[in-house]
């Protein structure tokens, strides 16, 4: 069977469903199916006053914005499932036909649950939650402080859709003032998703908190015209492990280039695209072809484990090694590989420009050389020197790597391959006149005595994502400017106060930003932390 726009993507997944009617369930299911089913859904902490001035505090998810011109919200304050009597939000509009639309972040989600309480007639939510009312400036029921987005409102139409338990009752509010938490916002002035942490209803007891990894970005098609999946190579379309949203997001392309490693292209496609990024056969493939279709006679590898790697089991990673000697070996290319520890950074920095400029500072020595750096790049530089034949021990092989690297016959190389490749070879030497600089460049102090004992690497590597040193979406520009520098050794020992690490960034914003990501991604130890050996075991094409 071939992929078309009305078949499934995945031909091999059979799929069933339970249908019903809405008449034919009985009115508990049917709320639990189309509350379950249709999720998550925004909430609504709806302020209101009746004739005699008493306030009343209520959550709603049946709720959103529906108009811009004019600024219209609609909630629905629904019957009651049990007798079919209507709720004190919306007896209180009929009264006092304004309400004030509080959006409801985590901090405050445990408050607005008990909220929802049905509390008799006159009692003040406010006071029960333990919130704090603040007066509105355009109506009547007060603001609840705790909430990051505050919308005034006047009601301009209330609809009921019956008498019965469950039958909606539709509040119409035109947005009359808008109150935004200034630290909610982005330098434009808008609401931004990551700084909010804003909780969505689910089914049942269930919510939804939107922020960190549950939180995405899909370009909008708008700037540019995708191709469509039907331009897509046909052996793209009819993959077996690309669902119909994987072959969207190629399809949101406006070409494929064809005459670039166009095999590769392909299995990158699998490989990023989908949650098989961690395919052994497919990660081997892509890596391997690219070495034998330039040629190599002898490659050695660098494969990673732990918290910062991609395979962060050092087995699953040992197997991912010999997976790739044996490919290479059995191609006619003399392979090896060296496993090496990646939970904690294996340099000084982190970024692009930074670490172009500690890769220039090494190859000088114009600092301290980070131990775990130098003793990769000899051990790696060693391995293969004797795998070619040139040395005979590793021990000579060292020495002549050394004697290239502080001769500065390493560095003039260096600087030959990046005038090859159409760059400026004065990078090599002099990377500050060429490299831009951050506009934010500080230190972040320590928040506590101890030692470091470890690193959340992967954090680590996010952290300069998010200050824009790397791609969240395919078309996202990167900032090479950005970065971290000085990071510390596991094992440093800190006061309080003590310089930690230099962060890079654009805005004040991105740096305080970065800070608390960083902050988060140590772990600490009140006694002296042992250091990691960086170098584990040789991997050699299998017998």
């Amino acid at each position: 069977m071939r992929w078309s726009p009305t078949a499934q993507a995945i031909p091999e997944v059979k799929r069933s469903y339970t249908t019903y009617q809405p008449s034919d369930l009985e009115p508990r299911k049917l709320h639990g199916c189309l509350l379950g089913g249709i999720a998550p859904r925004p909430l609504a902490f709806v302020s209101t006053v009746n004739g005699k001035g008493e306030v009343n505090l209520a959550p709603f998810s049946y709720f959103n914005v529906f108009s811009a011109q004019p600024p219209l919200v609609i909630f629905s304050p629904a019957r009651r499932g049990r007798d079919g009597t209507t709720k004190h939000t919306w007896d209180n509009v009929q009264e006092v036909p304004e309400v004030v639309v509080n959006m409801v972040d985590h901090q405050m989600v445990q408050a607005c649950s008990l909220a929802s309480t049905d509390y008799g007639t006159g009692v003040n939510e406010f006071v029960k939650a333990g919130l704090t009312p603040v007066d509105s400036e355009a109506v009547q029921p007060p603001r609840v402080a705790e909430s990051p987005v505050q919308l005034e409102c006047k009601v301009v139409k209330v609809e009921s859709l019956g008498d019965h338990g469950g039958a909606g009752q539709l509040v119409f509010a035109e947005i009359v003032r808008m109150h935004f938490r200034d630290d909610v916002l982005s330098d434009a002035g808008v609401p931004d998703a990551t700084k909010l942490d804003l909780v969505g209803r689910c089914g049942g007891d269930h919510y939804v908190r939107a922020s960190g990894d549950a939180l995405f970005a899909v370009p909008k098609p708008l700037a540019t015209i995708g191709m469509g999946v039907d331009a897509l190579p046909e052996d793209i379309r009819t993959s077996r492990w690309l669902t119909g949203n994987h072959l969207a997001m190629l399809g949101g392309c406006e070409a494929i280039t064809e005459d670039l490693a166009p095999a590769d292209r392909r299995m990158y496609a699998t490989r990023d695209v989908t949650a098989t990024v961690e395919h052994l056969g497919l990660i081997t493939t892509s890596i391997v072809s690219k070495k034998l279709a330039a040629g190599l006679e002898d490659l050695i590898l660098d494969v990673k484990f732990g918290n910062g790697a991609v395979l962060q089991n050092e087995q699953e990673a040992r197997a991912l090694a010999q997976s790739m000697v044996d490919v290479g070996n059995g191609a006619g290319m003399r392979t090896s590989a060296l496993m090496t520890d990646m939970s904690v950074p294996l340099a000084w920095s982190a970024g692009n420009a930074v670490e172009v400029k500690e890769a220039s500072a090494y190859l000088k020595g114009d600092e301290g050389r980070h131990p775990r750096l130098n003793e990769v790049v000899l051990s790696l530089g060693e391995s293969l020197l004797v795998q070619c034949g040139l040395y005979a021990s590793k021990v000579e092989a060292r020495v002549a790597l050394e004697t290239a690297r502080d001769s500065g016959l390493a560095l003039e190389k260096w600087a030959k391959g990046i005038e090859a490749m159409g760059g400026d070879p004065k990078a090599a030497e002099h990377p500050d006149a060429i490299l831009p600089k951050a506009e934010v460049v500080r230190q972040v102090r320590s928040p506590r005595k101890g030692f470091l004992a470890g690193y959340d690497v992967r954090q680590v590597g996010m952290t300069v994502v998010e200050l824009g040193g790397g791609r969240t979406v395919p078309d996202a520009k990167v900032d090479p400017s950005v970065g971290l520098t000085s990071l510390p050794l596991a094992g440093t020992s800190f006061h309080s106060g003590d310089p930690m690490v230099t962060i890079h960034a654009a805005t004040e914003e991105d740096w305080l930003r970065a800070e608390r990501r960083w902050l988060n991604a140590l772990t600490w130890s009140d006694e002296a932390v042992q250091a990691q050996a960086v170098i584990g075991h040789e991997i050699l094409a299998s017998s």
